[in-house]
């Protein structure tokens, strides 16, 4: 059985994004780890808030008897939190959220099966520290992603049909199948 979404696929295309519009250097783009020391500023940390969910539409599935294959797709979405550190923070935060906008942002996510369903507003969460307060702002995406599980069924040998009702125009029952039927 494959894997549905890649989780690693999609945090590497939120730094891939990330670091495009160079912002900061590379090394201060960084995921969010409480076990982790932050850079300091300006930096920018990401991190994936929900997993990958079920949007509410139904999952299509398909069979290829060629293959004994069945391939089940469908939408997800997750929330990626992304964080601007220091002084510029502002400036960081709001040129990320304009470049939804920009051919080559969309190119590199609908590269990776990654849609932009929700951009909320960015938000000021300037804290302050010993030394004074250090401007912040954060935003979360919520992203739309394609799921895709293919599992392998495995040859089909023998179908045993029971109790099939076969039915007249009129909705009435004409005969009751019980059969077996075995791949030559």
């Amino acid at each position: 059985m494959s894997n549905a979404t890649d989780l690693s696929s999609i945090l590497d295309t939120v730094y891939s994004w990330i670091s495009s519009r160079n912002l900061v250097d590379d090394q201060k783009i960084y995921i969010e780890d409480p076990n982790v020391d932050r850079p300091l500023p300006p930096s920018i940390s990401y991190r994936m808030l929900t997993l990958p969910s079920s949007t509410g539409s139904r999952d299509s599935s398909t069979y290829s008897e060629a293959k004994s294959l069945t391939v089940i797709s469908g939408n997800r979405d997750l929330t990626i939190s992304i964080k601007a550190y220091g002084e510029n923070a502002s400036q960081i935060i709001s040129n990320l959220y304009n470049s939804f906008e920009l051919e080559s942002v969309q190119i590199l996510f609908q590269a990776a099966n990654m849609g932009v369903r929700v951009q909320n507003t960015p938000q000021d969460i300037s804290q302050e520290l010993e030394t004074g307060i250090e401007e912040r702002y954060n935003m979360d995406i919520i992203f739309g992603v394609s799921s895709i599980q293919e599992e392998d069924l495995g040859e089909i040998a023998v179908i045993n049909i029971v109790d099939a009702k076969l039915k007249n125009e009129a909705d009435e029952v004409v005969q009751t199948v019980n059969e077996t039927i075995t791949k030559p």
